[in-house]
Parts: C-alpha cells; sequence; structure tokens
C-alpha cells in the first residue's frame, strides 16, 4: 500500500474526475473516490458532508484522519469540456501449441476423436484493438491523440487519459459430432456448431498524476450453427462497446437525467376492457422524450396511513406538450384501466 503522503494527490485527481461531480449523493461520491484510492493501493474510509456550498471530504487512513475542503461551486463539470485520450497498443500473446500455418495456434493434439477444437488467429486481436480505438473515439466529448499530450498540455482542468491494458484471450473454435464406435474406418467428423469468446484487460489511467482512474475485465461469448456466417465480429463489438460504455460513464457528455414523477390523468384507448394507452401530466417541461419508461402505481389508503402498489409500466409514444405525453401501456393494461374507472390516483416515477 502507498504512503499516507500520496493521499492528497489521489484526491485530487478523484474529486477533478467527472465521475465525482455528478454522482446523485453524498455517499456515492465518496463511495467513488474510496474505490479510486483502493485502486491505487490506498486503503482509506471515505465520507463526506456538507458545510454551506462546499463538501468536506474525511479521509482516514491507518488510523489518522485528514479532513479536505471542496469548493463545490467552483467545481462544477463542465460537460462541453474535451477529454483528450491516448489509446495504447494491447498486449496479446497467441495461444502456443501445434502451428497449423503462420496464422493459426492450435491448442493441444488435432486428432479425429477430440470433439471440441480451440484456436487463435492474431488478426482478431488486430481487429478489436482498431474496434477499441473506432468506438472510444465515437464517444461523446473523447479526443483521440495520437501518440503523446504534447500539443494539449496547455488545456487547463480538461482530462488527459491513457487507455491500455491487454487482451487476455480471444479464441475461435468448432465443436463436432462424436463418431460412434463402430462407424466405418476413416469416417470424418462433422461440424455442428462453430463458437467465438474473446476476454479484455483495460486501465484507464490520469496522465498527470499516474494514477489508475479504474480498471475491469470485459467479455462476451457466442455460439451458433456451423451453417451461420462468422460470428467473431459481434464478439469484437460487443466487448469494445462495454470498454468504450465504461468510459462514457465516467465522462458523461450531459447532466445526470433528474428522475420524473408525475400523475396519469386520462385513459387514451381501450381495446377488449385493457388500456391501450394513457396520458401522463409531463412532458417537454421534464425533457422527456419518445420511448422513456415510467412504472405504475396505485395510491392506497389505510385509515391514517398513505402507501402505493405497483400496477403496472408505460412508455412514452409521443411528446404533446409542456405536461402532456401519450402512453404506451406496456405492462397492467387492465390493472390500470380498472383503476382509472375506480377514481383511483395513479402516479408514475421514472425507471431512471
Amino acid at each position: 500500500m502507498k504512503k499516507i503522503s500520496t493521499l492528497a494527490i489521489a484526491l485530487i485527481a478523484s474529486i477533478s474526475s467527472s465521475t465525482a461531480q455528478t454522482m446523485t449523493t453524498d455517499a456515492a461520491w465518496s463511495e467513488v473516490i474510496q474505490k479510486t484510492l483502493y485502486d491505487n493501493g490506498v486503503n482509506a474510509t471515505v465520507r463526506c458532508d456538507k458545510n454551506g456550498a462546499d463538501k468536506i471530504l474525511h479521509v482516514t487512513v491507518g488510523g489518522n484522519t485528514r479532513q479536505y475542503r471542496v469548493n463545490n461551486s467552483s467545481n462544477q463539470t463542465d460537460y462541453s469540456t474535451p477529454v483528450y485520450v491516448i489509446v495504447d497498443k494491447l498486449d496479446y500473446t497467441p495461444m502456443h501449441g501445434g502451428r497449423i500455418n503462420d496464422d493459426r495456434y492450435w491448442q493441444g493434439e488435432r486428432t479425429m476423436y477430440r470433439p471440441e477444437e480451440v484456436y487463435t488467429n492474431p488478426n482478431d486481436a488486430r481487429v478489436l484493438e482498431s474496434c477499441l480505438r473506432t468506438a472510444i473515439g465515437n464517444i461523446n466529448r473523447v479526443s483521440l491523440v495520437d501518440n503523446e499530450f504534447t500539443n494539449v498540455a496547455s488545456k487547463d482542468g480538461a482530462p488527459m487519459l491513457i487507455i491500455k491494458g491487454s487482451i487476455v484471450s480471444i479464441q475461435r473454435g468448432e465443436t463436432y459430432d462424436p463418431i460412434k464406435p463402430d462407424a466405418p474406418r476413416g469416417t470424418r467428423r462433422k461440424i455442428n456448431r462453430i463458437f467465438a469468446y474473446a476476454r479484455i484487460h483495460i486501465e484507464c489511467t490520469d496522465y498527470r498524476t499516474g494514477l489508475i482512474v479504474w480498471q475491469d475485465d470485459f467479455s462476451d461469448s457466442n455460439h451458433t450453427t456451423y451453417t451461420s456466417s462468422d460470428n467473431m465480429d459481434g464478439v469484437i463489438r460487443n466487448v469494445v462497446n462495454k470498454a468504450a460504455n465504461k468510459l462514457a460513464s465516467f465522462y458523461p457528455s450531459r447532466a445526470p437525467r433528474l428522475s420524473v414523477s408525475g400523475n396519469i390523468t386520462s385513459v387514451g384507448e381501450v381495446k377488449k376492457d385493457k388500456a391501450e394507452s394513457v396520458y401522463i401530466n409531463a412532458g417537454y417541461a421534464q425533457e422527456l422524450s419518445k420511448g422513456d419508461t415510467f412504472k405504475v402505481y396505485e395510491a392506497v389508503n389505510v385509515g391514517s396511513n398513505n402507501g402505493m402498489t405497483q400496477i403496472g409500466s408505460i412508455s412514452i409514444a409521443e411528446v404533446q406538450g409542456d405536461k402532456l405525453s401519450l402512453c404506451k401501456v406496456k405492462k397492467g393494461e387492465r390493472e390500470i384501466l380498472s383503476a382509472i374507472q375506480n377514481g383511483s390516483q395513479l402516479i408514475i416515477k421514472s425507471d431512471w
């Protein structure tokens, strides 16, 4: 573990990151900072509270507690600020075994009785590396840098990151129908399925401090029939998108959406005693858009106690005004219609 003298540097790196600034609660903010410290070798306990507009971080390491004041008003995230990223070459070592040709290495002995054969193609690794760079470059706010930060070092406050890591495994394979013991000599195996698998380890490092912002493993696999088209492309696409989404979640291009609540005001279309659509009192004023989803609750009053029970879910079909949207009922069509007819209060709460 690193000494406590490195703590202030790690905190500054954490506090200046967009992740910390976009956390919705102080507890979540403290958790992100604590994990960042741990990833960089500092085992600390972090608690956050407020003093006016400022945040006060209480950081405990080895029984010693220090306080750090963060001016909340001057550290607001600018969601238009670019994030400069270098995507370094991923380390990769192919499997070794019986060599078939320059691009195929078989794992283990190749025999007619083997039910499964696995091999690697170094070109798959090159494709994955290229796709990772493209996926990260497509993230909003990200500006790719070729080799060094010389031309962007003067950008005050702009995050400068290095993405590096390794391809842990990238494999193709084939499975076969078993050969019956009484099959004639020379019977060839029949391929029934092909599969692909990829796993990468990624580290995102702050260029200025040398500290790890986050690190994680991402993997995907796919099994298809032998007559299907190549399935490695889909596996690579899914793996790199998972890694890119992780980075994008740390440096969003817009502030986190505030949760939205409201009421169902009336029923729209009804078919066979089911509510196909309903109207809600929320719309452009809440920045809603087509496809946004909500849970539907029926208000329940028992004596002097108030509560609610979930009876369905809806999604926005069309925003029609500042406080008016038409929604499609996804679940609970009968229950929602019955509650409306009985005059019950129906409450909606957003899924985000």
